[in-house]
C-alpha cells in the first residue's frame, strides 16, 4: 500500500517500469548516492566494494548446486551477495 499522498499504484507502477526500462532508475540512484557521499565528506564514487556470501539450508532432495560449506559444516547452497 502506498502512502495517501501518492498517486494511484497503477500510475506509480507505470512510471517505475518506464524509468527502469530507459535507465532513469539507475541514473537517479547514482545521483543520490553521489550527493549523499559528498554531504558525508567522502569522494562521490566509492573506492572499495565488498562481496559477501551466505549459506542457506536446502531440502533433503539434492540438486546440482548442493554441497558442504567447509567453514560451517552444513549441507547448503552458497549464495553470493553483491
Amino acid at each position: 500500500m502506498l502512502p495517501f499522498h501518492f498517486p494511484s499504484w497503477k500510475l506509480v507502477y507505470y512510471y517505475f517500469t518506464k524509468w527502469k526500462k530507459d535507465g532513469k532508475i539507475e541514473l537517479i540512484h547514482e545521483i543520490l548516492r553521489d550527493k549523499t557521499r559528498k554531504q558525508a565528506g567522502r569522494a562521490s564514487s566509492p573506492s572499495v566494494g565488498i562481496i559477501d556470501s551466505q549459506s542457506v539450508k536446502t531440502t533433503s532432495v539434492g540438486g546440482l548446486c548442493r554441497g558442504i560449506d567447509g567453514g560451517k559444516k552444513l549441507k547448503a547452497e552458497s549464495g553470493i551477495l553483491l
